[in-house]
């Protein structure tokens, strides 16, 4: 398991990395089980980190929120770039516990990001702004030390703004991803290891993005009225 991470990891970070213009957010997959729950969770995933929450409002609607942050120098065929990106994204879903400790969710929401590309050689700076909206549903089993599922999400992302040197280009466009997650938390009732491992898949081949999620973090979940 722990080389065919190691190997997806690789690849991620060795595909164009500097003309990606989405970057995959983590599945958010609390796996509520009543009112005033809340999870928190952080961590990396390739070189980016990312933070989630989620609560539980009822018995059966939560929210949720997150938000990734990259920043990184890459060299590729002998050029020079710094890329970035910038995202958060709020949701709003259902969660249906049955079968004890078997919980299925679906969330509907949206976000706003920005990502850039600064060519050192041509000392060149492209940044496109984008907003975001999608649907995930998953569903997984949650014991007292061990969660795990899987999650699907379709994602609609459009880039509404683009420049290079500041200078707006007029494009405009718009691409959908299809994109399966398997994710694994373990360790004591409140405080676990997570997991996460998909793929992203454009649906239209508009916009270039990350085609592997791969994210290793920390997971806090409790009970508000404790």
């Amino acid at each position: 398991m722990k080389k065919i991470l190691l190997l997806i990891t690789i690849v991620t970070l060795l595909i164009s990395c500097s003309n990606f213009m989405y970057y995959p957010s983590v599945a958010n997959t609390p796996l509520l089980q009543s009112k005033d729950e809340i999870q928190i969770s952080a961590g990396l995933k390739g070189y980016s980190g990312y933070l989630t929450a989620a609560y539980g409002l009822t018995d059966h609607f939560a929210l949720q929120g997150g938000g990734n942050l990259l920043y990184l120098d890459v060299t590729e065929l002998g050029e020079d770039y710094k890329i970035g990106n910038l995202n958060a994204e709020l949701a709003a879903g259902f969660y249906f516990p049955f079968a004890k400790k078997i919980v299925a969710e679906i969330y509907f929401g949206g976000g706003l990001g920005t990502s850039s590309a600064n060519h050192i050689n041509t000392s060149t700076l492209t940044t496109r702004n984008f907003g975001k909206l999608y649907f995930q549903g998953d569903i997984g089993f949650k014991g007292r030390h061990l969660k795990a599922g899987i999650a699907i999400k379709e994602v609609l992302v459009n880039v509404y703004r683009e420049k290079t040197e500041g200078v707006d280009t007029g494009l405009s466009y718009w691409d959908m991803f299809f994109e399966p997650f398997l994710f694994l938390s373990i360790g004591g009732e409140k405080h676990k290891v997570t997991i996460q491992a998909g793929l992203s898949d454009s649906q239209f081949n508009v916009i270039d993005y990350a085609p592997f999620i791969v994210a290793l973090g920390y997971e806090y979940q409790f009970l508000l009225s404790k």
